[in-house]
């Protein structure tokens, strides 16, 4: 059995990588249109080039082909019915992408996903933004006759980036073959067989335990709210509000050209001066730019090199690195601190991360109004680790990198990614 899952993986593989089956050339019929075809991987692409749009949920061009949701069935002139995720293009092939029988079919998919699917979409954090829920509405389902006795893991929040509610996941894959052949960690995978498989760490253990580098790619491609990023958008909210607190928020340089396209502007377009204006009239007591700190990471790096140096030689490796996931992981499974003491300074002055001292100190200095006695940084970063190395640097300036996770989780400020800020400006209701 193991040979011939191999020998699957591998043909599969090279069907998606396009072989030499991959390049072939020809003319297909698709709905009765004359579609040519140059070399795309299967039909499915065929499909999309024609202008034909088809219902997917575990197909990404950038992973390996996996055909489990078979919501992106056709049926042939012979009748029979394939996916065409997987189905390679052939010269003369007629299809059809929109009959009864495939209408039935998805319908019946759909109604079996949501059957097993926590439906409590008003609350959920994927609610507007849900492909299950798109594609509902769309195939017009109503009512779901079928109930859901499966005994799901639990809700694990233990990860101070990646949240996994398992009551929502619809085992589509994505999420693990993401891990696994695009970042490498292999962190979560298909666990138990039939009825009850699901998608989990290793052992059923939690996030927290596992080497996860918090990089997000998990929750980006999974259509519901299985997996989803920590939301810190409330905490944000009530640091603002809060009279005893000043806030400071600092701004990473990609989000300025990243958050223009949510709100009507052009892609690529430098949005800094609408975001710090919208800042400011949220309540934000000061701005700042990343690269502010930024500048001062060289002279830290220079100044601990020369003393590390001076004391003790070229005994010990030096290491720069900005990377939260990469400092976590040195410090939680490496065991290997001391040797990287150096990496964790560049990360709190240069990239800004919990209490850096180069934006607290400008606040301070800057003054508050009277009864402001605490300063709480507020980062809008792209990337969902700078909430991981919120955990980290938290750890380090108060205690062991293994304090109680909801200690850590208070004692850090906020990270918002770029998603978030989205939902954040969207509750003020207003960008300019």
């Amino acid at each position: 059995m193991y040979q011939v899952r191999r020998v699957l993986g591998l043909l599969s593989l090279r069907r998606h990588s396009g072989g030499v089956s991959g390049m072939a050339k020809g003319i297909m019929y698709i709905d009765g249109q004359r579609v040519p075809f140059d070399g795309e991987p299967n039909v499915l692409s065929v499909i999309r080039k024609a202008g034909i749009e088809m219902p997917t949920f575990c197909y990404y061009s950038d992973l390996s082909v996996y055909g489990a949701c078979r919501m992106c069935v056709v049926e042939d002139e012979r009748g029979k019915i394939e996916t065409s995720c997987s189905m390679q293009p052939r010269d003369g092939l007629k299809i059809r992408t929109n009959t009864a029988r495939l209408l039935k079919h998805r319908r019946m998919i759909l109604e079996l996903m949501l059957a097993s699917h926590n439906c409590s979409c008003t609350t959920c954090q994927k609610s507007g933004d849900c492909h299950l829920q798109d594609l509902a509405v769309q195939f017009g389902i109503n009512t779901v006759r079928f109930g859901d006795n499966r005994e799901c893991g639990a809700f694990d929040d233990s990860s101070p980036a990646i949240v996994r509610d398992p009551t929502k996941c619809i085992l589509c894959g994505d999420c693990v073959r993401v891990c696994s052949e695009n970042i490498g960690m292999n962190i979560i995978d298909f666990a138990h067989r039939g009825y009850n498989m699901q998608v989990t760490p290793a052992f059923g253990r939690n996030l927290s335990e596992t080497k996860c580098v918090s990089c997000g790619q998990c929750s980006a491609v999974c259509p519901t709210g299985a997996i989803t990023v920590y939301n810190q958008i409330g905490p944000a909210w009530r640091a603002i509000h809060d009279p005893q607190k000043r806030v400071v928020v600092q701004i990473a340089p990609a989000v300025r050209v990243a958050v223009g396209e949510a709100f009507g502007l052009a892609p690529g377009q430098n949005a800094l001066d609408l975001l710090v204006s919208a800042l400011k009239m949220m309540g934000v007591d000061e701005v700042y730019d990343t690269t502010f700190g930024a500048d001062f990471t060289t002279i830290e790096e220079g100044t601990e090199f020369l003393q590390r140096l001076e004391e003790e030689g070229w005994r010990m490796c030096v290491a720069s690195a900005t990377a939260p996931e990469l400092i976590d992981l040195c410090l939680r499974h490496l065991g290997i601190r001391r040797y990287f003491q150096f990496a964790l300074s560049c990360v709190e002055v240069g990239v800004g991360k919990t209490r850096p001292d180069v934006y607290l100190e400008a606040a301070r200095r800057l003054g508050g109004a009277p009864g402001q006695t605490v300063v709480f940084e507020d980062a809008i970063i792209p990337a969902a680790t700078a909430k991981q190395a919120g955990f980290l640097l938290a750890s380090i300036y108060n205690g062991s990198p293994h304090q109680d996770h909801d200690e850590l989780r208070a004692l850090s400020d906020c990270y918002l990614t770029t998603w978030d800020y989205e939902d954040f400006s969207r509750q003020f209701q207003r960008f300019t």
